[in-house]
């Protein structure tokens, strides 16, 4: 349940993340570019490094960046040049050795599990607590 509700607020969250280069976004061109090309530098720094969920991003964030490229520049030199640097980021990204990335993907799954953990024995604990809560209420009632 909690894998699903860490799915969800993160759904919601790159949801939010996209919105502001949307078409359906209520900044300027130029402002929605800026964004994307924020968005796009951040996610791609970390995947550069070996960032397996950055990596995941990379997509998602290359086709925002490159429409808002395109809505500002056209098919001019500006757009030319964004198109550059998705293909070399796609190229660093390519070149990460499958150690490197293995080791990226335990790291992400490690964290998840513990995150899954964590929020299990909390509901174990308040669970623990309510059943002893019902054993004192019925240890104290009249027989």
């Amino acid at each position: 349940m909690s894998g699903t509700a860490a799915n969800t607020v993160g759904g919601l969250a790159d949801y939010a993340g996209r919105l502001a280069t949307s078409g359906a976004s209520a900044l300027s061109p130029m402002a929605q570019y800026t964004t994307a090309a924020g968005q796009f530098n951040a996610i791609t720094a970390r995947a550069a490094s070996g960032d397996f969920e950055a990596m995941n991003s990379i997509a998602s964030a290359s086709d925002s960046f490159l429409a808002a490229s395109r809505a500002v520049n056209g098919s001019g030199q500006g757009y030319a040049s964004d198109y550059r640097k998705v293909v070399d980021i796609l190229d660093r990204v390519s070149q990460q050795t499958p150690d490197m990335l293995t080791a990226s993907v335990l790291q992400a799954e490690t964290r998840t599990q513990t995150q899954t953990l964590v929020n299990q024995l909390a509901a174990l604990r308040a669970e623990v607590v309510a059943l002893r809560q019902q054993v004192a209420q019925s240890d104290s009632r009249p027989r």
